[in-house]
């Protein structure tokens, strides 16, 4: 087993000093000591807090290859969501699995240098760009939930279901890698991601707005 004391560990409501957290090799957490000699063999990290790891409840992934791309400073008004969205749909647009999945690991280990550990990752990049599905139908999905497990973040992956660009509207053709038609189709394909994950660290839930 590894140990290490910090200044500072965060349990039971409040931080709390002269405790050791000891983990197995595997980096899962097997106990807490106060005894001196626990104390003695652990590594010592002055100056330093320990917290549990954080939760991100509400992260698009694939959107990290915008960051830096949109909503410039200036006085002319013309940033808005509505151009924000053209860009978030043009580069949605482009994406290739694979190109996805490095753009979803290095979200996810950003995630993981800012102490997050768990990440609700609400999805609806299901198809290709022309709105036909893979021949694995969760491919994309899939692709995200690799990103996740490579860098060890744990993934609840929430699929939503686009239908329309807004109410009454119908589908606009820059969100046709998102839209699922047909509700029994939707379940479908949530049913057989579910079965597709390995387990441990991902799992699969639907997304309602």
């Amino acid at each position: 087993m590894t140990g290490w004391l910090p200044d500072y560990l965060w349990r039971q409501g409040e931080f709390q000093s002269g405790v050791a957290v000891f983990v197995n090799s595997s980096g899962q957490i097997t106990g807490l000591s106060s005894d001196a000699a626990d104390l003695a063999r652990a590594e010592r990290l002055a100056g330093r807090a320990m917290l549990p790891g954080l939760v991100n409840t509400h992260s698009h992934a694939f959107q990290r290859a915008i960051r830096g791309r949109t909503e410039r400073r200036g006085g002319n008004g013309y940033d808005t969501f509505w151009t924000w969205r053209e860009a978030m749909y043009q580069v949605a647009n482009k994406l290739s699995p694979e190109a996805l999945y490095h753009v979803a690991r290095m979200a996810f280990l950003e995630m993981l240098f800012g102490g997050i550990t768990s990440v609700g990752e609400f999805y609806y990049l299901h198809r290709d760009p022309g709105g036909d599905g893979y021949p694995d139908r969760n491919a994309l999905a899939m692709q995200t939930i690799r990103a996740a497990e490579d860098t060890g973040l744990r993934i609840a992956l929430l699929r939503a279901a686009y239908t329309r660009a807004g109410w009454n509207q119908p589908a606009d053709p820059a969100q046709a890698r998102f839209i699922t038609a047909r509700a029994e189709h939707f379940m479908t394909e949530t049913e057989a991601l579910a079965r597709q994950c390995s387990g441990g660290g991902s799992w699969v839930g639907v997304a309602t707005a």
